[in-house]
């Protein structure tokens, strides 16, 4: 039971990390947490506790399409999510270096799943997404998939040996900096926007293109 609580309280983390709080450190401790708690657990404890991370997770982030679509919908979504998110239980979580990097890399893998499944089109909530205050020198070069897995490992070793919080230092000295590596090119780029609506509400929505 303390587990479950404490699996929910990792998704609740990672959600504070997204707006409307935006707070960039609550995903490193999100992540840290259901790394310590996935670590050297059985298969089905894994697949559990993620799931109950991933449904703590996506019902409050995806809750803004329940006024679209309606809550049925709005649940379906967050359950698939969920569910997708639970298969970082498949990977052989130790709590180890090495372990930190399958739990990093398996994690990442799964937000690229969550791109196409179970709808194209939402790749919302990556962990990639919430350090624009933080790691954002970063991103020009290795992009979000790159960024979120430096968070997800980063925080994974924190909990495989606390001494390695260090590196955490200069990712907090840049939050307070707006570092910048981009350079104008001098070339033109035409952007094409298209904001959608739905002709009604309920499971019917996606009838008319």
């Amino acid at each position: 039971m303390k587990k479950s609580i404490l699996a929910i309280a990792s998704g609740l983390l990672l959600f504070a990390a997204f707006p409307p709080f935006t707070l960039w450190p609550a995903a490193f401790l999100g992540v840290a947490l259901l790394f310590l708690l996935l670590a050297d657990e059985k298969l089905s404890r894994r697949f559990l506790l993620g799931l109950l991370a991933g449904g703590a997770f996506f019902a409050p982030l995806l809750h803004w399409s329940s006024i679209y679509v309606g809550a049925l919908p709005w649940l379906i979504l967050a359950l698939g999510e969920s569910l997708i998110f639970s298969l970082i239980a498949l990977a052989p979580i130790k709590r180890s270096i090495y372990g930190a990097i399958v739990f990093a890399s398996s994690f990442t893998l799964i937000e690229l799943l969550r791109m196409k499944a179970p709808f194209g089109g939402f790749g919302w909530g990556r962990i990639g997404f919430t350090q624009v205050d933080s790691l954002q020198m970063f991103y020009p070069i290795i992009g979000v998939v790159g960024v979120s897995f430096i968070a997800l490992f980063l925080s994974a070793l924190l909990v495989v040996n606390p001494r390695f919080s260090f590196v955490f230092i200069p990712i907090i000295a840049l939050s307070f900096f707006d570092v910048n590596l981009n350079t104008p090119s001098g070339k033109s780029l035409k952007i094409v926007a298209v904001q959608g609506s739905v002709p009604e509400l309920g499971l019917e929505f996606n009838q008319r293109a």
